[in-house]
């Protein structure tokens, strides 16, 4: 998924990140086709759950914003007090990007 600013941001729906020679192969090829496509202003990866010391430090070492415990952010119940569906959004400040 692209923002309007031009920000990738890709969505793991994991409950934990370990950093394994997988994930690493897996994350380098991520890396790689976000680093392909033109007019990036920014990677952003999305966890529903955490992410181990070593995962967030090899994928901020690439220049990953790392976002976890996301899944709460998508239940207004659980984050957000308002009924307003749209003063939510901009809550999360995604909606203006």
């Amino acid at each position: 998924m692209r923002t309007k600013n031009g920000t990738i941001l890709f969505h793991a729906p994991l409950d934990y990140l370990a950093w394994t020679e997988q994930i690493a192969s897996a994350f380098a090829a991520i890396d790689r086709m976000a680093g392909s496509l033109s007019g990036v202003s920014g990677k952003e990866l999305w966890f529903a759950g955490g992410v181990s010391p070593k995962a967030r430090q090899n994928i901020e070492r690439a220049g990953w914003k790392i976002y976890h415990n996301v899944e709460s952010r998508f239940l207004p119940s659980d984050w957000c007090t308002s009924k307003d569906v749209a003063e939510c959004d901009r809550a999360l400040k995604y909606a203006e990007q």
